[in-house]
């Protein structure tokens, strides 16, 4: 069956050859057999062209097995740095880290870290001092008790500043820790962790740093250690509000003293 194309062509062009063009026979004959052979050939090198392909299924699926074993081994490992694993994904340590971060997210969204550390750092680590003064001008209504104790450290640890108070007729506990020490170029750092709890029940804790300006030096949260949520963050709330108002009516008083509105009339001649 191959060869019956390359025949019906020879046919074909002697019949033309000879008969229509009244070529001689022999070169008829020898034409033909060029064509002929010309079209044989042409269809022998198409077929090989457009062939079967090696079958390389075996190799690929080899090559997508390594493949397959390497991504796997690569996720195993592609939480492993230098500063430690994380949990691997489907274990329980894995759910409880990514909860975590939730709740770091909410507390960050509810900005609880700032609040509590200005609050701490500026005005309540101060109160139990302030509320003795007779004029306690400094703590709010609010804030009906606080006093302040030191809870010894375990071993290799400082001991800690205690301060409890009476917010709105509920107890809260602070719980600060200091530390220092020096980086391996030479740098000194202070940080600290600050607790917050609601009765016996940790709410909060927050890594903080002592910061340096060129007149003060003050406290700000880089890290959150614990958090729940709960009403107590409401409180807290209603304290810095307090404090906002105890502020403005204290700057105003004193703006409106009558013993210095006097002095200024007296040295400026104002009747």
């Amino acid at each position: 069956m191959k060869y019956i194309s390359s025949i019906i062509i020879f046919f074909v062009a002697y019949f033309v050859l000879a008969e229509i063009f009244e070529f001689g026979e022999t070169i008829s004959v020898i034409l033909s057999l060029i064509g002929a052979a010309l079209f044989y050939n042409s269809r022998q090198e198409k077929k090989s062209a457009t062939g079967k392909k090696p079958d390389h299924s075996v190799t690929n699926t080899y090559d997508n097995d390594a493949v397959k074993k390497e991504s796997d081994e690569e996720d195993e490992y592609e939480s492993v740095s230098i500063f430690g694993a994380k949990p691997r994904k489907g274990t329980e340590a894995y759910r409880v880290h990514q909860e975590v971060e939730k709740k770091k997210n909410l507390a960050k969204e509810k900005k609880v870290d700032e609040l509590i550390s200005e609050l701490y750092f500026e005005n309540i680590t101060y109160y139990p001092s302030w509320i003795k003064h007779e004029d306690r001008s400094y703590v709010p209504a609010i804030i009906t008790s606080a006093s302040e104790s030191k809870e010894k450290g375990k071993k290799d640890e400082r001991d800690k500043k205690i301060i409890n108070i009476t917010l709105n007729d509920k107890k809260y506990k602070f719980a600060f820790e200091e530390n220092s020490f020096s980086t391996p170029d030479g740098e000194y750092n202070t940080h600290g962790l600050l607790e917050l709890f609601d009765g016996d029940k940790k709410v909060l804790g927050l890594d903080v740093s002592l910061e340096h300006g060129d007149y003060d030096s003050t406290w700000s949260p880089f890290g959150i250690e614990a958090f729940i949520d709960g009403d107590w963050i409401e409180d807290f709330r209603s304290l810095k509000k307090q404090k906002i108002k105890d502020d403005k009516e204290r700057a105003l008083k004193e703006a409106e003293n009558p013993e210095k509105t006097k002095k200024m009339k007296d040295n400026f001649g104002i009747e």
